[in-house]
């Protein structure tokens, strides 16, 4: 599979085909393993073929329960779905978006019941992460109410606070600011928005100490954006003596 991913165009497809294969007879041979079937559904994975990655996934879930522990079926199912959902998006298929991304929670929250991964630092950032992505496109949607809510969803789970530093959690939340920002102030509604990009800006601080100002491109734009906000609504007099939104 790695010799595979290596290579590009038609030779590729020909050796990931003839990968299929293989484990197609392996399962075959092994039908209580599900380890052929994982890497079946992880190869039509990366090639985008959701469907046919998701009848997979489903048919060996229940095979693959008792070992959720060791090869986190659950868990990769739940990627895969992440993945639809995001390619569901691009295609402007926003319908079917929300399903794939509660399709996604589902299966994580599964992983962590069948494999007992309630602790378990590896599995609280996926699923952080995945939550993250859904906020996110609840953003994208207008449903700022919403994406609060899943927000205050990782914040009840273990060790969020220290997890941050993988998931990005103050990162989203300071963008999930702006937008909101943005579209009040688009809908006439100055003051609000001068509060929400306050909080945006403090989210984005608290993230620079939480990587002891080790941050990226992408933060410095984001910063920037909201900085940029900010310093206009000081200069115009909006909002003044104002504080952020609770963050």
């Amino acid at each position: 599979m790695l010799e595979a991913a290596a290579k590009n165009g038609d030779e590729r497809n020909v050796d990931l085909d003839l990968a299929i294969h293989h484990y197609r007879m392996a399962g075959e041979r092994h039908p209580y393993d599900p380890v052929s079937y994982i890497n079946i559904a992880t190869i039509q994975t990366d090639r985008g073929n959701y469907p046919e990655a998701e009848r997979v996934f489903s048919a060996i879930s229940s095979v693959a329960e008792s070992r959720e522990k060791w090869f986190r079926m659950h868990s990769k199912w739940a990627e895969m779905q992440l993945k639809w959902a995001v390619s569901k998006d691009q295609a402007g298929e926003k319908a079917e978006v929300e399903n794939h991304y509660l399709r996604s929670l589902d299966l994580f929250r599964q992983s962590k019941e069948i494999g007992h991964f309630d602790l378990n630092q590896e599995w609280l950032i996926q699923y952080t992460k995945a939550l993250l992505m859904y906020a996110r496109f609840l953003d994208s949607c207008n449903r700022f109410d919403d994406a609060r809510e899943i927000f205050d969803q990782v914040r009840k789970l273990a060790n969020w606070a220290n997890n941050s530093k993988y998931t990005g959690f103050h990162v989203e939340r300071a963008r999930h600011y702006y937008s909101y920002a943005r579209y009040l102030w688009f809908n006439r509604k100055p003051e609000e928005a001068a509060k929400a990009v306050k909080s945006s800006l403090g989210l984005y601080k608290s993230h620079q100490q939480i990587m002891k100002g080790k941050v990226n491109e992408a933060w410095r734009q984001g910063y920037k954006d909201a900085k940029e906000m900010d310093d206009f609504f000081i200069n115009t007099g909006i909002g003044q003596q104002r504080k952020g939104l609770n963050n």
